[in-house]
């Protein structure tokens, strides 16, 4: 479990990288300087998130090689994104890294005997990363439909025709995750479905769930006192 000592720069330093990435993802539709510009950030993002489960050696092992293999595989992608088989590694490792920083943040949240500024944070950057770690879930499962069947999982409903972007992606998870639904993004297989109610049913709970932390906490610091 991380200490309150060790984890508030980190997460501070975490949170900032995934607030920059999902503000500045568009710029990766300029071209592919800039798409390898933005595989730079995330490589940053994954150096940060490498340092804030350092804490136990065994996460951290096992963080260092997850993301070399992520940063490697982004910037090999971004120079071929046609490769099927390239596409679909990158995905995996993607969602595998996530994961970890996901679960190690989860951990600190629901264990702290207090509520602190570094929990507050630390709470904040997961729910960010809840909605990117979907991002490749869903390219995932865009790209084995239309390997499949020839048509895509999801569907633009102003441009029905147009092939689904991860940046489109991007912005479908975050609207999925705070259940705002526009509806100009739209899945349309079962599957694609399916994830996608799963993410909605768990930002939903997500933010039940830190409220009933934080005045569980508050409500015994009262009795205390």
């Amino acid at each position: 479990m991380l200490e309150n000592a060790n984890v508030k720069a980190q997460v501070m330093w975490l949170l900032g990288i995934v607030i920059i990435l999902n503000l500045a993802y568009p710029v990766t539709e300029l071209g592919q300087p800039a798409a390898i510009i933005y595989t730079s950030l995330y490589s940053i993002l994954i150096g940060i998130g490498v340092y804030a489960v350092s804490i136990s050696t065994h996460r951290f092992l096992l963080s260092v090689m997850v993301s070399i293999s992520s940063a490697i595989l982004n910037i090999f992608w971004n120079l071929n994104p046609n490769v099927i088989g390239l596409s679909l590694a990158t995905y995996i490792v993607l969602v595998v890294f996530q994961a970890i920083i996901i679960y190690v943040l989860s951990e600190f949240i629901f264990t702290a005997p207090r509520v602190t500024k570094a929990v507050l944070l630390a709470a904040v950057t997961l729910f960010m990363l809840l909605g990117d770690i979907f991002i490749p879930l869903f390219m995932t499962i865009e790209l084995l439909t239309q390997q499949t069947t020839g048509s895509g999982a999801f569907m633009i409903s102003s441009a029905p025709d147009t092939a689904v972007t991860w940046q489109n992606m991007a912005y479908f998870s975050f609207s999925t995750l705070t259940t705002v639904g526009y509806g100009d993004v739209t899945a349309v297989t079962s599957m694609a479905r399916a994830v996608a109610s799963f993410e909605a049913v768990i930002g939903v709970l997500f933010i039940a769930m830190l409220i009933g932390r934080l005045v569980g906490v508050y409500s015994r610091e009262d009795e205390l006192d």
